[in-house]
């Protein structure tokens, strides 16, 4: 009878004390594309890569900036997921290109039949970056100084679209900010739409910012590609996984049963 209570007691303690645990998969080699609306001054594609950062929403001029992202998400191929985070670091030091909270950045998914498309090695430089080279622009998934090889955004049914802007659709939305700005930014992604990026790939997520009429609705980041920007592993997407017992707890709660059973035949 002692030894038994003893056991139960013991068990107990340990199954009490014991944690679960979850998984958490970080995917963060990635390429970043800054794309421009077209004006009397520029090409349906004004854009690439910088080291410093890149400006989103509508600038000085009046040109409307986006990002586009590509992650590879193969590290966390076969998982199941309960849900995702999408970090983008903020470029700080640039005081010029913060709004407020009175303005949106959005965060939206790109179209699956657009997967493969190439953030081109352009370097932003303020003068005219016309993609020519299959890279993505405004206007076309992949570019070409022959038009006729041009190839066009799809929406989510694999119909062609006038621009990038019939080709992704928003997955999470939050509040601007001013100075001091944050370190980087996080969205929150539901169950269903993390795991069908790890099932069925993920084309690649573009980043808006939508002023609120303070007419300084831009910000930058710091969202580029792994071989020009150092600290790129700051922009990321992190797959959760479920938790689950971990194996001392799950033998604990069989000798706790066992030893329960054993002095109710006592």
């Amino acid at each position: 009878m002692k030894f038994i209570a003893n056991v139960t007691c013991i068990a107990l303690m340990f199954m009490l004390t014991a944690e679960s645990y979850g998984d958490e998969i970080v995917a963060w080699d990635h390429d970043a594309r800054l794309i421009s609306t077209p004006d009397t001054l520029r090409n349906d594609n004004n854009g690439g890569n910088t080291a410093t950062g890149a400006l989103i929403g509508v600038n000085s001029g009046g040109v409307d900036n986006f990002m586009l992202y590509f992650f590879d998400v193969n590290s966390a191929s076969g998982i199941t997921t309960t849900g995702a985070e999408v970090t983008i670091a903020v470029a700080n030091g640039q005081p010029g290109n913060v709004g407020s909270a009175e303005d949106t950045i959005r965060l939206h998914e790109i179209a699956i039949g657009n997967a493969g498309w190439d953030p081109g090695s352009d370097t932003i430089t303020g003068a005219d970056t016309p993609a020519t080279d299959g890279s993505v622009s405004f206007l076309h998934r992949a570019e070409f100084n022959d038009p006729a090889s041009n190839i066009s955004w799809v929406d989510s049914s694999g119909t062609d679209v006038a621009n990038v802007l019939g080709a992704f659709s928003e997955i999470g939305s939050q509040a601007g900010f001013g100075t001091p700005a944050p370190t980087n930014i996080t969205f929150t992604i539901d169950a269903a739409t993390a795991q069908g990026w790890i099932d069925n790939g993920l084309a690649g997520l573009a980043l808006t910012a939508e002023d609120g009429g303070n007419g300084n609705g831009r910000f930058n980041f710091l969202s580029n590609d792994n071989a020009v920007n150092a600290a790129s592993s700051l922009t990321n997407i992190t797959f959760f996984t479920e938790a689950v017992p971990e194996p001392s707890s799950v033998v604990l709660m069989g000798m706790f049963g066992i030893a329960a059973f054993m002095r109710r035949r006592r």
